[in-house]
């Protein structure tokens, strides 16, 4: 019995999984999460004499063996997949098992937004055009905190819009698997006029550097392609220079 128990929990899985990806969602960390809840299931289901108390069991087990060192947040986030994978399974079963949300501990943030003022977003502008360290061109990071600034993008997104992604005429980007789906981003003449100005220097770092097969937007003077940590890296140097966010 046990064994038809752990036949039917993989084949949820794969339907569950397989739903979550018709919805657009590559859920690769979900999968990665549901496959060593389901070898957990194998041994702990052992003990039960149904499934809804394995799997009671086995969620307990799972947030013991997880939640050792970590944030709350963590925890809670470790849930998420096991906790949306029973409500999954409460569809086709009423009495299917779900744990409360309360199984993972709470905690209130202590982060604290900051409104930029026209002033500040002003002295961020010029302050990007005039900066010169991590072989970032004159007007590559002015034009990644305007998009930033302008489209509501998140930091990672706008860092890897790829040149056949950014449509000038139609002032759009494609941004691709944001949120696991795709999904088109305006901007307006302003902005596009700007990247426009940016994509001139990146033909002269592209000639320069002989760097001709690279799609990604954004490239340093030395024809690589820009990272996370060099932009992150940069725009926290420019905030703290203003003397914004801690700086």
């Amino acid at each position: 019995m046990r064994a038809k128990w752990n036949t039917k929990l993989r084949r949820d899985i794969g339907e569950f999984l397989r739903f979550k990806r018709a919805l657009g969602f590559s859920y690769k960390c979900g999968e990665r999460s549901l496959r060593e809840f389901e070898r957990l299931f194998s041994r702990e289901g052992r003990k039960c004499r149904s499934v809804n108390v394995a799997l009671k069991i086995t969620v307990a087990a799972w947030l013991s063996t997880t939640s050792a060192g970590r944030k709350p947040q963590t925890i809670a986030t470790t849930l998420g997949p096991i906790r949306q994978f029973c409500l999954y399974r409460r569809r086709h079963d009423p009495n299917a098992f779900v744990p409360d949300i309360s199984w993972a501990p709470r905690t209130r943030s202590t982060f604290k937004p900051h409104v930029f003022s026209k002033d500040e977003v002003r002295r961020v502008v010029e302050s990007a055009t005039v900066y010169r360290k991590y072989r970032l061109g004159p007007l590559l990071l002015r034009t990644l905190v305007l998009i930033l600034y302008c489209t509501g993008l998140r930091p990672g997104e706008a860092v890897r819009l790829k040149l056949s992604d950014t449509d000038l005429k139609q002032r759009m980007f494609l941004i691709r698997e944001g949120k696991g789906r795709s999904r088109f981003v305006p901007f307006g003449e302003d902005l596009a006029r700007q990247i426009n100005g940016y994509l001139r220097e990146r033909v002269r770092i592209v000639r320069a550097t002989g760097c001709t097969n690279i799609d990604a937007l954004f490239l340093r003077t030395n024809g690589s392609v820009l990272t996370m940590n060099a932009a992150g890296d940069a725009i926290r140097e420019v905030l703290h220079g203003e003397g914004i966010k801690g700086g």
